[in-house]
């Protein structure tokens, strides 16, 4: 379990942007619960604006939800924006990953999405031993 949270500490540093140009505002968020019965959900939001203007703007959710079988599901969705200053040049994209552990079978599933059309898109499944 204390990897799942420090992993997800980790991924919210993904999404600073790498260099800081001298004129950049950055902001981040990461918030992280469990409940009583193991469940954990992570969500980070991050935004920053650089020197020419661009916004970016990027928000990740983690929820790995189990049972006392040891089965489990977890997703994870990513959205981000990119707004470059002036007008109608913005681009958004997600992403949902989910695996997903029940029953002896493991299901993995990917689906990538770039301003509204998909790009990639598969699903797995398979034996979890």
């Amino acid at each position: 379990m204390k990897k799942i949270l420090l992993t997800a500490a980790i991924l919210s540093f993904a999404f600073a942007a790498p260099v800081f140009a001298a004129d950049t505002e950055f902001k981040s968020e990461t918030s992280v619960s469990k409940s009583d019965d193991g469940d954990v959900k992570a969500e980070t939001t991050s935004s920053a604006t650089d020197a020419a203007g661009t916004d970016t703007k990027a928000e990740k959710k983690v929820t790995v939800d189990k049972d006392d079988k040891g089965n489990y599901k977890k997703t994870t969705e990513t959205k981000a924006k990119k707004d470059p200053k002036g007008l109608f040049n913005s681009s958004k994209s997600s992403t949902k990953d989910t695996v997903e552990k029940k029953d002896g079978k493991m299901t993995t599933e990917h689906e990538k999405k770039v301003d509204g059309d998909t790009v990639e898109e598969s699903k797995t499944e398979g034996s979890a031993e």
